[in-house]
């Protein structure tokens, strides 16, 4: 059965329910719904007072970063989100304000120096307490022996020395070595002792080897 608009609204006037003209009609109780709420006019008007009533909305949130009114919970825009998310954080040393953004660095520019001369001293004293059994003890062969290289890598870096092999003079890549091998050592004797500057040499890989397998001697 066919069915118009008039029909529909005809119907609705007698007091029928949705149900009721869906039955007489044949249609379904959506279109009867459409007909009925004025169609695509009504919607229209809502969505056009929606848009009127978030016009007069005023501003009641300030932004984080600049400090205007905005809309928004926190930034009135990309660019201060943006900002919001780099902090800063205060030098350790002379208390002054770092961005945090690109590194974690505790110290600035200014007292990277005295923090790395104060790092410096305070490994010398803490190594002067670590004894060789104790890290034996501790952990296994090789990771002993890669402690004792890392500490002696950061040891003979404060020297300000040159990083370049002392028989050939390669420098794009070379090794801090132990002129008295690790293994030697007694378990009395400390960290110190073991990374002293008269014990470390730097040399290339190859002379490295060949100075642990006593071709070649200092």
């Amino acid at each position: 059965m066919k069915y118009n608009r008039e029909q529909i609204l005809q119907l609705r006037e007698e007091g029928k329910s949705y149900k009721e003209i869906a039955g007489i009609l044949g249609c379904t109780k959506s279109i009867i719904s459409y007909y009925c709420s004025n169609g695509k006019e009504k919607r229209y008007t809502k969505t056009k007072e929606y848009r009127e009533k978030l016009k007069k909305i005023e501003s009641s949130h300030t932004c984080c970063v600049c400090g205007k009114l905005t809309k928004n919970l926190m930034c009135c825009s990309k660019e201060c989100q943006r900002k919001s998310f780099i902090k800063t954080r205060n030098c350790l040393l002379c208390n002054n304000s770092i961005p945090t953004a690109l590194s974690t660095k505790k110290y600035c520019a200014k007292c990277q120096d005295k923090y790395r001369n104060c790092e410096f001293i305070f490994n010398l004293s803490r190594f002067k307490l670590i004894t060789i059994g104790e890290l034996r003890n501790k952990y296994q062969v090789y990771q002993m022996h890669a402690k004792i290289r890392c500490w002696a890598r950061r040891l003979y870096g404060n020297y300000n020395k040159s990083l370049s092999c002392k028989i050939c003079n390669y420098n794009l890549y070379c090794e801090v070595c132990h002129i008295k091998p690790v293994s030697q050592f007694k378990d009395s004797d400390n960290i110190y002792d073991v990374n002293h500057i008269d014990n470390l040499v730097v040399l290339c890989p190859n002379h490295h080897w060949e100075f642990d397998n006593g071709y070649i001697s200092l």
